[in-house]
């Protein structure tokens, strides 16, 4: 059944909230979608957590399904935000690559689309943020293990897709069935032992 929010566009945009509260109706959007899911989301409760109005939020993002994904994309970017190692040195790209997984797992962003992911109606949703998620949590860590594969400083059997999604499985395990964020010394302890496992030795 499609999402009838869905249909009704961008019409009516508005001028754009200032940046006070535009980070207050984002902040509240991933908290509420962490907290009801995204089927019980909705701009009246992000209104009302931001101090503001449905009509303003509306005017400003559109539906409930457009302003979700925008603070989804925008939460999971901060997050991404340090920077990738400039070097191809295994432990430091499993290190980087880990500690995103860590900060997205102890975020709420990182609960809300654990929810998306389990809720079928949301599949359109899902892909676009897994599709995010790939751009700027996993794809320039898999290149730089290719990278480094190729310079011999990792074991040419190893799959470089396949040691950054280990830190991506060990987060969502952690969170959806222990209930509990990767923490970071968790990851950092992982990423020394993957790169342990792949790192040829003298």
């Amino acid at each position: 059944m499609a999402n009838p929010e869905r249909t009704e566009g961008t019409r009516g945009r508005g001028r754009p909230p200032s940046e006070e509260l535009r980070a207050r109706v984002m902040a509240a959007a991933v908290e509420l979608c962490a907290e009801v899911g995204p089927e019980d989301f909705s701009l009246e409760l992000v209104a009302t957590r931001a101090g503001t109005s449905r009509a303003t939020i509306y005017r400003a993002f559109g539906d409930r399904y457009a302003l979700l994904e925008r603070a989804l994309e925008e939460a999971y970017a901060e997050l991404a935000s340090t920077s990738v190692p400039s070097s191809a040195e295994p432990i430091e790209v499993l290190r980087s690559a880990y500690s995103i997984v860590s900060r997205v797992t102890s975020h709420s962003v990182g609960r809300a689309m654990l929810r998306i992911l389990t809720d079928e109606s949301q599949h359109q949703l899902a892909g676009k943020l897994r599709r995010r998620f790939y751009e700027l949590a996993y794809a320039p860590y898999v290149a730089l293990l290719e990278t480094a594969r190729s310079e011999g400083r990792i074991d040419p059997d190893a799959d470089p897709s396949e040691l950054c999604r280990i830190g991506v499985a060990a987060g969502l395990f952690s969170v959806a069935v222990m209930g509990l964020p990767l923490r970071p010394e968790e990851a950092d302890r992982m990423a020394r032992a993957v790169a342990y496992g792949v790192v040829p030795r003298a």
